[in-house]
């Protein structure tokens, strides 16, 4: 099983300056993680930093000792989480970037401690962190050190560290290589992303991504296409209308013709993100292309539970009483773990996404409270026009790009939200806000009962 480690940027930050104090000896901390288990990859998402005191640990330029009572403030907060996982993080303030034969004979010793904690047969994992920021990792399984898959650091950047591989360029990218660079380029090449909604903006996102070389693509959708998808959903076939066929599985097939050996692994998922959040779960990156406002509080949520950053973007037509456009844009918003939240930039209401989870959930009786007044009704279909969708999904994929590379001119948190109006031509771009006080104590909770801390999920 492939594993990979996700934290935020304060997380890093507080981890550097405690391991780099500047005075070239060696120094230790802890980090308490929650789990994504899954069959093929698993996740482990930071929680906290427990820093090992430099008074309480024998310190050397190229070793460090602690004692094992300095677990003690982990183990008693790792209690609220229902999957815990422990990762043990080293200096080499040298700069060495690999594990020394000290290191080699610590880290036995250190493994075979750490899994008689919890006895469920689930890798730890231990960790150096290099002077300029930069981690390397791995674990310990059947008597064999295996390499971190990835360590990511999210913030107002996207930043993936992993061992030394070989990267082998297809000629479908180099041009890609040519515009972003070739560390941009190969990290695409290692992503797993989620596309949550497939239909107008979602599957351009998806041509997109595809394309671009991304290594994995998750699409969810509950849908199937339908005739009056046809002029919005790109690679949808009227015999796909026809036929009924899911979303997901019209989309993936037409990537695969196109693209051949080329073509992203696709995992397609027909049903909602209700359903389908321990597969979205493992991406490393979500976008939501969904009107839901259930979805996107699930979105919210799965970002801040699992560390992982979230792209959400809509388009908004709305027509006046005289067949005229009253108003006609789009929204990008980037949302990082322990930031603030869809929710507390007013992406959606709480109260439609009450209405949608009793739609989903118990339609006869929202039927019945729709009709009493009880609650709002829900908007079943909004007017779409594909030119606009394609511009929505560009900024989108050009977020991530901007994310990913650095490109983009002033300091990244500026772009937190961005906003086109196409009818008065204009574009606004907002800081983000604070930590949002509902969403970031959620941060790095993992695998929880009931999932995301939400009873109707399946």
């Amino acid at each position: 099983m492939r594993l990979s480690l996700r934290m935020t940027e304060e997380q890093h930050q507080q981890l550097l300056a405690h391991l780099h104090p500047g005075d070239g000896k060696e120094a230790a901390a802890w980090l308490l993680c929650g789990r994504r288990r899954d069959d093929d990859r698993g996740i482990l998402c930071a929680r906290a930093v427990f820093p090992i005191s430099h008074e309480a640990t024998s310190r050397k330029p190229h070793q460090v000792t602690w004692r094992i009572d300095s677990l003690h403030p982990l183990l008693e907060a790792a209690q609220g989480l229902d999957s815990p996982a422990i990762v043990h993080f080293h200096s080499h303030p040298a700069g060495a970037n690999a594990f020394s034969r000290v290191d080699d004979e610590s880290d036995r010793v250190l493994h075979a401690d750490l899994a008689k904690i919890y006895e469920d047969g689930l890798p730890m994992a231990s960790a150096v962190m290099l002077p300029n920021g930069e981690i390397f990792g791995r674990t310990w399984s059947s008597g064999v050190f295996e390499p971190l898959d990835g360590i990511f650091v999210i913030g107002d950047r996207i930043r993936r560290f992993s061992a030394q591989e070989h990267d082998v360029l297809k000629a479908l990218h180099a041009s890609h290589r040519q515009a972003l660079g070739g560390g941009t380029t190969a990290l695409l090449g290692k992503l797993r992303i989620a596309v949550v909604g497939c239909s107008g903006t979602g599957s351009i996102v998806i041509e997109l991504l595809a394309r671009l070389g991304v290594k994995e693509l998750i699409l969810i959708d509950p849908d199937h296409v339908e005739d009056r998808n046809l002029n919005r959903i790109v690679n949808s076939t009227w015999a796909d209308a026809r036929m009924g066929t899911p979303k997901v599985e019209a989309l993936a097939r037409k990537i695969l013709s196109n693209l051949g050996t080329d073509a992203p692994r696709i995992i397609p998922e027909h049903g909602t993100l209700a359903e389908a959040w321990r597969v979205a779960a493992t991406a490393d990156i979500v976008f939501g292309c969904t009107d839901s406002a259930e979805a996107r509080m699930h979105l919210d949520r799965l970002c801040h539970y699992y560390v992982m950053p979230y792209i959400d973007v809509g388009v908004d037509l709305r027509a006046d009483e005289h067949d005229g456009i009253r108003y006609a844009g789009m929204a990008v918003h980037y949302l990082r773990p322990g930031g603030d939240s869809l929710l507390s930039r007013r992406g959606y209401r709480m109260s439609v996404v009450e209405a949608e989870t009793l739609r989903r959930t118990n339609p006869e009786l929202y039927a019945e409270r729709v009709k009493t007044g009880y609650i709002e009704g829900v908007e079943e279909e909004r007017p779409a026009v594909i030119s606009i969708n394609m511009q929505g999904a560009s900024m989108a994929v050009n977020e991530l790009l901007a994310r990913l590379h650095g490109f983009r001119a002033g300091s990244p948190d500026e772009h937190a939200f961005r906003r086109v109006n196409l009818v008065e031509e204009f574009q606004t771009t907002s800081v983000a806000n604070g930590p949002c006080p509902v969403m970031s104590p959620l941060c790095g909770l993992g695998d929880a009962t009931p999932p995301l801390g939400l009873a109707g999920l399946t």
